[in-house]
C-alpha cells in the first residue's frame, strides 16, 4: 500500500478521514456531505452510514447517541439500518447490545410518562392525560395500559373503577381494541368481565 498521502488519490479511506475531521470541529454538515462522497466510491462502507447517522445527532459516537434524554429511535433511519447490513459481524455483538440498550430505555421513558398520565387522569386533567399516554405509546407502541389509559381519559372516565360504574357499555374504539390486543389474558379477562356486567 502507498504510505499516507505520498499520491495516493481519492479514496474511501481519506474522504471518510476528512469527514471525521469535520465532525470534530462541529460541522456535521460538512461531515455528511464527504460521507455521501465516500458512499459514491463504495456504496457498502458502513462506516460511512455509521458516520452519517452521527452527523444527524451530532454526536461523535453512538454512546453519546445512546445517552439522549430522552432516548431517540434511530434504529428506524435509513442509514443505521444500511450500517447495520454492511457491518462486519465482530460488530454485530456491539449493535445488539445498543439495541437492547435503546430498548430498555425506550420502555422506561414510556413507563415514566404512563405513570405521569395514569396521575393526571386521576385528577380529571382528561387532556393532559392523553398528551401523557400517547407520547407512552410513541416510546412503546404495545403498552396495553396506556392503550386502556387513553379510552378512560376519551370517556372523561378517571380510573377503570370509573368505567365499571357505568350503566350503558360505552364504544369500543381502537383505543379499547388494542388494549385487548397487547393485555395479558388476565387483564383482558378483567376488561371483558366489567363489559358483561355493564350489559347486565
Amino acid at each position: 500500500k502507498k504510505q499516507k498521502g505520498a499520491g495516493q488519490g481519492i479514496t474511501v479511506e481519506n474522504i471518510r478521514e476528512r469527514a471525521y475531521l469535520e465532525m470534530e470541529n462541529k460541522s456535521f454538515g460538512n461531515a455528511s456531505k464527504l460521507f455521501e462522497q465516500a458512499l459514491l466510491h463504495d456504496p457498502e462502507d458502513w462506516e460511512s452510514y455509521l458516520g452519517k447517522l452521527l452527523c444527524t445527532y451530532k454526536k461523535q459516537s453512538m454512546e453519546e447517541i445512546l445517552a439522549i434524554k430522552p432516548p431517540v429511535e434511530y434504529r428506524t433511519d435509513g442509514d443505521y439500518k444500511m450500517f447495520k447490513r454492511f457491518a462486519p459481524p465482530e460488530k454485530k455483538e456491539q449493535i445488539e447490545k445498543w439495541e437492547r440498550q435503546t430498548a430498555i430505555a425506550r420502555k422506561n421513558q414510556s413507563e415514566v410518562l404512563y405513570t405521569q398520565g395514569k396521575m393526571v387522569l386521576e385528577m380529571a386533567a382528561y387532556n393532559e392525560a392523553i398528551q401523557k399516554f400517547n407520547g407512552a405509546l410513541a416510546y412503546q407502541p404495545d403498552l396495553a395500559k396506556a392503550y386502556l389509559g387513553r379510552y378512560l381519559a376519551r370517556h372523561q372516565l378517571k380510573s377503570i373503577d370509573g368505567l365499571r360504574a357505568l350503566e350503558t357499555v360505552p364504544e369500543k374504539d381502537q383505543d379499547m381494541v388494542n388494549a385487548m390486543n397487547y393485555a395479558t389474558q388476565e387483564e383482558r379477562d378483567e376488561l371483558e368481565e366489567i363489559f358483561r356486567e355493564i350489559e347486565e
